[in-house]
Order: structure tokens, then C-alpha cells, then sequence
């Protein structure tokens, strides 16, 4: 999990690997997950941007699904935009042993990388970053290659940490300016 806070002020990103198959075995990292936020208002609160993108052995690869919960705002709020084709469902789904997760975003045909924005208003990255499954993980990730019905998670992470991190990198930042 790594926490970057990029030039704009108030925008940060979220960047974790997927690195744990089904049966809960660890593997070589094949996928990252960002969650940026965009800072643009609009009305609607910061836009929230979502990466999935297959790296190592899987980038030759397709997602085929992809989901993930919502801490602190109701699920029927969020507005989701560019995701061509694909669909963002609501209804809390199963995704094999990763449990069940709030919103599951799905697609006919597989993408590399999968990307989309969600706009609601009091929503953060630590929205999307903050709960975990029934089964105990913040995302996971069907894989076209991987075989039928096949999914791919992610290994927890406190819900606190993102916060502890971001609050240690404005220190820094501010430690930093001080001395110069």
C-alpha cells in the first residue's frame, strides 16, 4: 500500500497491488489499484478516480470484474462516469472467497486497464479505501486468463493506516519547508 500526494493541494492517490489468489495464497503482485482524488468540485464533492491496472504475468491479460465498499456515504449516491460499456452494480455481490463487496463493476468484454470516476457528495479516497469485505479484503479482481470464475484479492490493510499515512506526509512536507 503506498499513499502519494501529488502537486495539487488536497489531491493524494491511493496505490496498493492485488497479490493474493483464491484459496487466499499469496502471489507475485499482478495488479495495482488507484484511487486518486481529482479535486474538482463540481457540485457533487471531489471526483474520485479508480485505476485497475494488470501488471507482471497478467498484463497481457483482461479484468473482467471488479469490486469493492463504500464507507460513510450510501451506495445508491455515488455517480459513476466512464465506464463505456461496463456497469456499476449496487447490490451487494460475492466475489468468490474475497466475501461480499458493496459495488461490483462489470463487463462483457474484458479491459486492461479498467478506469472510472465516481462523483458523490462527503466521499473521499477513504471512502473506497476503508471497508472491508465479509471475507476480509478492501478489493478484488476477476481475471479474464485466470480460468472460470476465478478472482484475484487483495491482502488487508487497517483502515487507519491510509489516514496515519497522509497525516505523516503533510508533516514531512511541512518539516521540509520550514528548513529550506
Amino acid at each position: 500500500m503506498l499513499l502519494v500526494l501529488s502537486s495539487g493541494i488536497g489531491r493524494a492517490a491511493y496505490v496498493t497491488q492485488l497479490d493474493v489468489a483464491n484459496g487466499g495464497s499469496a502471489t507475485p503482485p499482478f495488479a495495482t489499484v488507484t484511487i486518486e482524488d481529482s479535486g474538482d468540485d463540481a457540485g457533487l464533492g471531489s471526483d474520485i478516480r479508480i485505476t485497475v491496472d494488470l501488471i507482471g504475468d497478467y498484463a497481457s491479460q483482461d479484468i473482467e470484474q471488479f469490486g469493492f465498499n463504500v464507507n460513510g456515504v450510501a451506495v445508491g449516491d455515488l455517480v459513476f462516469s466512464g465506464l463505456g460499456d461496463w456497469t456499476a452494480d449496487i447490490t451487494p455481490a460475492s466475489m468468490a472467497s474475497f466475501g461480499t463487496f458493496d459495488v461490483t463493476v462489470n463487463g462483457g468484454t474484458g479491459v486492461d486497464p479498467l478506469i472510472f470516476t465516481i462523483a458523490v457528495g462527503g466521499d473521499s479516497i477513504a471512502t473506497y479505501t476503508s471497508a472491508l469485505s465479509s471475507g476480509g479484503y478492501l478489493f478484488a479482481a476477476k481475471i479474464a486468463a485466470s480460468g472460470p470464475g476465478s478472482f484475484i484479492g487483495v491482502v488487508p490493510v487497517p483502515a487507519a493506516l491510509p489516514l496515519f499515512l497522509s497525516a505523516l506526509a503533510v508533516f514531512g512536507f511541512a518539516a521540509r519547508r520550514r528548513t529550506a
